[in-house]
């Protein structure tokens, strides 16, 4: 699975955030082909180590594509560039943005493939 990743962080007002993103930003996305869902994750630290590295993450969302064709032609289509400006004009903070490509493990004994036949 394809995805692209955008971070969140120095978010000022976090209601205001969500707002103008569930509003102004998430409609494009999901009108996008191929999108086959989006999660949007409030994040937190759990330990002190390496705080200072992530200071101000607040949101993680990812945008999950049937395929790589679908996230480039909606990167390069009039669409994706309505949701690249409405995502670089929210109200506080910013947002960095990544691709990735995704593989799930889950915990079971009928898992066949190991992990060593993973390449990220």
């Amino acid at each position: 699975m394809i995805k692209t990743i955008g971070i969140a962080s120095n978010i000022e007002d976090l209601k205001e955030f969500e707002a103008y993103f569930f509003n102004k930003v998430l409609p494009f996305m999901l009108q996008a082909p191929g999108v086959s869902h989006v999660n949007i994750t409030s994040v937190m630290p759990m330990s002190q180590e390496n705080v200072e590295e992530y200071a101000g993450m607040q949101v993680i969302i990812e945008t999950h594509y049937e395929s790589y064709d679908y996230l480039r032609d909606t990167i390069n289509s009039e669409l994706g560039q309505k949701i690249i400006v409405a995502a670089s004009q929210i109200p506080s903070g910013k947002i960095s943005l990544f691709m990735g490509k995704e593989k799930k493990v889950f915990p079971s004994k009928r898992t066949t493939q190991s992990l060593k036949d993973f390449d990220m």
